[in-house]
């Protein structure tokens, strides 16, 4: 049975995520619903849970050698593509990317997240005061109004954890200056699969590359709206 489910959901996700279909919402609950069953966790999760996982040091796996490489592609697309800019970081967790970025890499950082923990701790990291032009706040991304223009908006493994994908997506690239970039980073699965193949198809994609390491596989895409004149 649970088999038969897995082929189900693969299915959904390669068919019929993101497209107008007659009772598309209630699809996407029911996908929700037995990812959320499987333990995979890339699905929404309440405020809650996510103060019980950074409390507990759940999330202290994401400084391991095996996500370098992806937090190294993430980092190096802004670098490359918009570098001395000014940086987004929607769920930002403990500040791990601005580390990466280097002080060299932005002319401003700021990470958001939904946890009160993980900004605690992504502040402890700068000495409790900003450095080096890098802030941390508290914000809920479904609804924190992405006001000002950005030279890159980066959400990395966060996109599969907001109510709408799709709609967080195209707020993030609304945010970015002209020939700013939007970058996103997934964890591969079929739900996240699905994602970008939703994402490529909605929004102006520039390129994408897969990133391996024994923890697993990412998709990194990045995106940006053609300049005007």
């Amino acid at each position: 049975m649970r088999k038969f489910f897995r082929l189900l959901l693969q299915l959904y996700y390669r068919l019929l995520l993101g497209r107008r279909v007659p009772g598309g919402a209630r699809l996407d609950r029911w996908a929700r619903t037995l990812e959320r069953r499987s333990g995979r966790g890339d699905v929404p999760l309440p405020r809650g849970a996510w103060e019980e996982q950074y409390g507990a040091g759940f999330w202290a796996c994401l400084e391991d050698v095996g996500e370098l490489a992806r937090y190294g592609t993430v980092a190096a697309a802004v670098r490359r593509l918009r570098p001395g800019g000014r940086v987004l970081d929607v769920g930002c967790g403990e500040g791990l990317l601005a580390r990466h970025l280097g002080v060299d890499g932005y002319e401003s950082y700021l990470g958001i997240d939904l946890s009160v923990a993980s900004v605690a701790a992504a502040r402890r990291r700068t000495g409790g005061a900003p450095r080096a032009g890098a802030r941390f706040a508290v914000a809920d991304a479904d609804d924190w109004p992405l006001r000002g223009a950005f030279d890159a908006v980066v959400l990395n493994e966060c996109l599969y954890y907001l109510r709408d994908p799709l709609a967080s997506a195209r707020r993030a690239l609304a945010a970015v200056r002209p020939r700013g970039v939007l970058v996103v980073s997934m964890f591969r699965t079929a739900r996240t699969r699905g994602l970008a193949r939703l994402l490529a198809r909605e929004l102006p994609l520039v390129g994408e590359t897969l990133v391996s390491s024994r923890r697993g596989t990412w998709i990194v895409g990045v995106y940006r709206e053609a300049s005007e004149g």
